[in-house]
C-alpha cells in the first residue's frame, strides 16, 4: 500500500492552463527540487527567451511592412488590385496602354476588295455540309496569344490578306504588352497593331508572315433568320484550336449602343467561349459573314453574337483610313452601352420605349450626373427616342462637350406594381477615346 501511495504522489499535476494561454507556465513533472519546491518553475527562463524571439520577428515584420508602404502604393481599377512599388511608383492603370509596335502608314498596304468585302454575294458552288466548310475555313482561322497586364488570354482572328493582315477582337488589346498569331500548319508570328475600335470589339492587326491562307467573306444583309451558320474558334487554350460548332440564325437585328457606335448584332444559338471572339461567323457557303463578339453577349448563355461582315468592313475601312491619314478626330459620347426597347419588349415589362442602359463608363460626365444601368432613356433634347437611328442621328449632330439634356426612366422594381418616375439631367458628351 505505501508504495501505490508514493507512486500516486509522482504523478504529473494538472497544469494552469490559464498561465499556458498566455505563455508564462508549463505543465509540472512533479519532481523537487533540493529546496522542496517544484523544479519545473525553472522553465519560465525557456518561455521568456521564445517570446522574445517571436517579438523581435514581429518588430522586423512590421518594419518591413512600414517601409515598403512608404514606398510603394496600392492602386486599383475596376475591382482589380496592384501594389506599386519604388520611388517613381505610377499607377499602372492610369498609365496603362498597349506596348505591341503599331502600324503607321508607311507600312499598311490593305486592299479591302481582295480578298473581296463586297455586299454583294461571292459567287459559291451551292450549299456546303459543316465538315467541308471547316475543312476549308479552317486554314484562315488563327489563334491570336495576348500577353499583358491582365495576365495571358488567347482569341481567334480571320485573315484578311496573304502578307498577315488579321481582323480579331479589340477587348484583350486594351492593355498589351505582346501578340502572338498561330495557324494551324504551325506556324508562330508576331504581330503589330494597326488599330481598334472598342465600342464594336473589332481590331486589325499585322502579322509579319506571307503566304497565309485569306479567307473569302460574304454578303451578311444575305443572311435570314434560319440560316445555318458555323463558328469556328480557339476556346480557352491553344489545344483547343480550329473547335468547330454549327448552329442556327437566331435573329439579326439586335441593335446595341456601346460607347460612340450604334450596333445591329447577328444573333445565333451556337454557345460560344471567350476565345471564339475574333473568329468569324460563317454562312452555308463556306463565307465568314460575320466576326463573333463576347463583349455584347456575356450574359447570354446559350447565345452567340457576331458583328456582321458588312459592318464590319466598314469599321475594318475607319480603323485602316484613320491609321492612313495619321488623324483621329474625337468622337462624342455618353459613355453607355445600351439597347433599344422596342414597342413589343417595352408593353411586356411596363416600360417606356427608348434605349435601356446597360452600362456606364464612370469616368464620363453621365455617371457624374447619376445616370445608372437600368435606366431607359426615353428622350434626347425633347426628342422621343421611337429608334435607336433616331438617336444615332441626334448624337450626330453634337460634338465631344457639348451639353444635351436626358429625360430618364426609372423603376428600381420592374416586378412590382408601383410604375418608375421620370427624370431631367443634363449631360454633356466625352471623347470615346478617353471612355474607360
Amino acid at each position: 500500500m505505501s508504495e501505490h501511495f508514493e507512486n500516486d504522489k509522482n504523478l504529473p499535476t494538472k497544469p494552469d492552463y490559464e498561465k499556458l494561454v498566455f505563455g508564462t507556465a508549463r505543465p509540472q513533472s512533479g519532481k523537487k527540487g533540493s529546496e522542496g519546491e517544484n523544479t519545473a518553475s525553472s522553465g519560465n527562463g525557456y518561455d521568456i527567451t521564445v517570446l522574445a524571439i517571436v517579438a523581435s520577428a514581429l518588430l522586423v515584420i512590421i518594419t518591413l511592412c512600414l517601409v515598403v508602404v512608404s514606398r510603394g502604393m496600392l492602386v486599383s481599377h475596376d475591382g482589380k488590385f496592384s501594389f506599386v512599388f519604388g520611388d517613381t511608383a505610377e499607377d499602372p492603370f492610369k498609365t496603362a496602354g498597349s506596348n505591341v509596335p503599331v502600324v503607321t502608314d508607311e507600312g499598311l498596304d490593305l486592299d479591302l476588295s481582295d480578298p473581296p468585302m463586297s455586299v454583294t454575294p461571292v459567287e459559291n458552288p451551292g450549299e456546303l455540309t459543316v465538315d467541308v466548310i471547316a475543312e476549308q475555313v479552317n486554314p484562315s482561322v488563327v489563334a491570336v496569344m495576348v500577353s499583358g497586364m491582365n495576365g495571358y488570354s488567347v482569341v481567334s482572328g480571320v485573315v484578311m490578306t496573304e502578307d498577315g493582315f488579321i481582323v480579331t477582337s479589340a477587348e484583350p488589346l486594351r492593355w498589351v504588352n505582346s501578340v502572338i498569331v498561330c495557324t494551324r500548319d504551325g506556324g508562330r508570328y508576331e504581330a503589330s497593331l494597326v488599330g481598334m475600335d472598342l465600342s464594336s470589339d473589332i481590331a486589325v492587326i499585322k502579322a509579319d508572315a506571307t503566304g497565309l491562307d485569306a479567307a473569302v467573306f460574304g454578303n451578311s444583309d444575305a443572311v435570314r433568320v434560319g440560316d445555318r451558320v458555323v463558328a469556328i474558334g480557339t476556346p480557352y487554350d491553344l489545344a483547343l484550336m480550329g473547335t468547330t460548332t454549327s448552329g442556327i440564325v437566331s435573329a439579326i437585328n439586335r441593335n446595341i449602343v456601346r460607347g460612340d457606335g450604334v450596333l445591329a448584332l447577328m444573333q445565333s444559338d451556337i454557345t460560344v467561349a471567350e476565345g471564339f471572339a475574333g473568329g468569324p461567323l460563317i454562312n452555308k457557303y463556306g463565307q465568314i459573314v460575320g466576326i463573333i463578339t463576347c463583349s455584347f453577349g456575356e450574359d447570354y448563355s446559350g447565345f452567340g453574337f457576331a458583328v456582321p461582315m458588312n459592318t464590319a468592313k466598314g469599321i475594318i475601312e475607319k480603323i485602316v483610313n484613320t491609321v492612313s491619314s495619321g488623324r483621329t478626330d474625337p468622337v462624342p459620347s455618353l459613355g453607355i452601352s445600351a439597347y433599344f426597347v422596342e414597342e413589343r419588349i417595352a408593353e411586356a415589362y411596363g416600360l417606356p420605349e427608348g434605349l435601356a442602359v446597360t452600362e456606364v463608363a464612370q469616368n464620363s460626365h453621365s455617371y457624374a450626373m447619376g445616370l445608372r444601368a437600368g435606366d431607359v432613356i426615353t428622350e434626347l433634347d425633347g426628342v422621343r427616342l421611337t429608334d435607336v437611328l433616331i438617336y444615332e442621328s441626334l448624337k450626330g449632330r453634337h460634338s465631344v462637350g457639348d451639353m444635351v439634356e436626358l429625360t430618364v426612366y426609372r423603376d428600381e422594381n420592374l416586378y412590382d406594381d408601383e410604375k418608375g418616375e421620370y427624370i431631367s439631367m443634363s449631360v454633356y458628351f466625352i471623347n470615346s477615346a478617353d471612355i474607360q
